[in-house]
């Protein structure tokens, strides 16, 4: 039922035009948070210049970054086909995905306007994830999985050559 009385306060503080902040609690998560959790991101110094998702039917099953010209540790379920993506003078601003049960696709931006995808175009809820600031790059990855894949993901941004925010 709507009560006037506990509307008054923000009604006068919007007329006098005082900013009112109303938070939301949301997950930075895309996806569901459920299983076991993981996260990578580049040493300070070091940059994100290559992918490896490894696809199992519709779910990306598992993820690995390099960083400079070592591979980092593989996060994720077991199985799928490897799809290797390798970054030559540019740097990933932006992605997209959709996600069902599982992670089904990443479509990674880079700042050369190339679009890379990885993974099926399968899942009911789409996401999109950009830096808090144009000069901001994708750094690391966190996430959730189970043995049939990846739940959840999230991605860290911040300067090249720092540390992730």
């Amino acid at each position: 039922m709507f009560q006037l009385e506990a509307m008054l306060p923000l009604l006068i503080l919007a007329f006098l035009g005082t900013p009112v902040v109303l938070t939301e609690s949301k997950s930075s998560y895309h996806g569901l948070e459920s299983g076991k959790h993981f996260c990578t991101s580049a040493p300070e110094g070091k940059n994100v210049t290559g992918i490896r998702a490894f696809v199992k039917g519709l779910a990306i099953a598992r993820i690995q970054l390099r960083f400079g010209q070592e591979w980092g540790k593989v996060y994720g379920g077991s199985g799928g086909n490897e799809a290797e993506v390798e970054l030559e003078n540019e740097n990933i601003v932006g992605v997209f995905g959709t996600t069902s049960a599982f992670v089904n696709q990443v479509i990674l931006l880079t700042d050369l306007g190339r679009q890379i995808l990885l993974g099926s175009f399968r899942g009911r809820d789409d996401y999109s994830s950009f830096p808090k600031k144009p000069i901001y790059v994708l750094k690391g990855v966190c996430g959730y999985y189970v043995p049939g894949g990846i739940k959840g993901i999230k991605f860290l941004w911040g300067t090249l050559d720092s540390t992730c925010s």
